[in-house]
């Protein structure tokens, strides 16, 4: 399983960032024929953002990575609820730490999140013009065991 993976499984599962999106949940960017908002896009930075931290007892790697997720809302009037899903995201992944499992995968899928926390860009704001887009982006570092690593 990969971290993404991990990312939306926990983002798809939590109540107040469905009760907001439904399903809007995207991995890289958000379509653009998009209909529906709110919405969320999540995706790796594109440098420094993979790294082994340390190689554990029986050869299983600590990684570290960093995810941003993007929550947007379009119109004018709508940096509140863009804002809102900003701070739901940060609820369901801020501090998370445990086993997540992709169901009904044979063998199960699974990984080992040690800790999720958001780093210095947290709850960045910005307005597409072009798009009527509002946007919030933090930054989740994410350290997890990886027994495919070495």
């Amino acid at each position: 399983m990969l971290i993404e993976e991990a990312v939306y499984k926990l983002l798809s599962t939590d109540s107040g960032v469905i009760a907001l999106v439904g399903g809007r949940i995207f991995s890289g960017v958000l379509p653009q024929d998009l209909e529906g908002y709110p919405a969320i896009a999540y995706r790796a930075p594109a440098t420094g953002n993979r790294r082994v931290i340390q190689v554990m007892e029986g050869g299983c790697s600590l990684v570290s990575q960093r995810i941003h997720v993007f929550s947007a809302d379009k119109g004018k009037r709508k940096y509140g609820t863009a804002a809102e899903l900003d701070a739901a995201v940060s609820i369901a992944l801020n501090d998370y730490s445990g086993v997540v499992s992709i169901p009904a995968t044979s063998p199960l899928e699974s990984i080992d999140v040690q800790a999720i926390f958001q780093t210095t860009l947290a709850h960045a704001y910005g307005f597409d013009d072009k798009t009527q887009t509002h946007n919030f982006v933090t930054e989740f570092e994410i350290h997890y065991t990886d027994p495919n690593l070495i």
